[in-house]
């Protein structure tokens, strides 16, 4: 069982009231932090995994079914990063079941705060109208993060799970490497 851990806001919206504490997770890339949030006045969920700090962002029209929305949105996010199809599918299977927590790691909400400023700045540019959520968590993954040790999210969390799996995928293959094609 891992946590989606919302923050009250979210809470609030979702119906939730007090939530007894999850039982600790086996995801690799640990519990995740969700927050709601308006940008060019449509309301996002912003997701946020806490050892990698890799971001999801969905639109929050059907929140009685996030949870589901929530795993098909890491699905294809683990999968837009490199990430091996067979590590994808056992991350998301040790998502699995994901209950709702309270957030515990003032980091993680710090980083959200980061991304929040970040997503409203890009939306407000004239040059960013023309934004998706993909597009955002595209971004997110590549802002160097100073609770990484400012690396990179996208690059956390394929190391993360490569070492979890051996599988990651690019574009020189499962096995070859850009040093070795010479």
């Amino acid at each position: 069982m891992s946590a989606l851990r919302c923050t009250a806001r979210l809470r609030r919206r979702l119906g939730l009231g007090e939530l007894p504490e999850p039982r600790p997770g086996g995801a690799t890339l640990g519990d995740w932090y969700a927050h709601l949030l308006t940008v060019d006045r449509q309301p996002l969920v912003l997701a946020v995994s806490e050892r990698s700090l890799l971001a999801v962002v969905l639109p929050a029209r059907d929140l009685k079914n996030l949870r589901r929305h929530f795993l098909r949105a890491v699905r294809g996010r683990l999968e837009r990063v490199g990430v091996g199809e067979a590590a994808v599918e056992a991350e998301v299977a040790r998502l699995q079941p994901l209950a709702y927590g309270v957030t515990r790691s003032r980091s993680v909400l710090g980083s959200i705060n980061d991304f929040v400023f970040q997503l409203k700045a890009r939306a407000a540019h004239p040059l960013g109208r023309d934004w998706t959520p993909q597009s955002f968590e595209d971004e997110l993954g590549e802002i160097p993060c100073s609770p990484l040790g400012y690396e990179h999210p996208a690059a956390v969390a394929r190391r993360l799970l490569a070492a979890e799996s051996r599988v990651l995928r690019g574009p020189w293959g499962p096995t070859d490497s850009p040093q070795s094609t010479g």
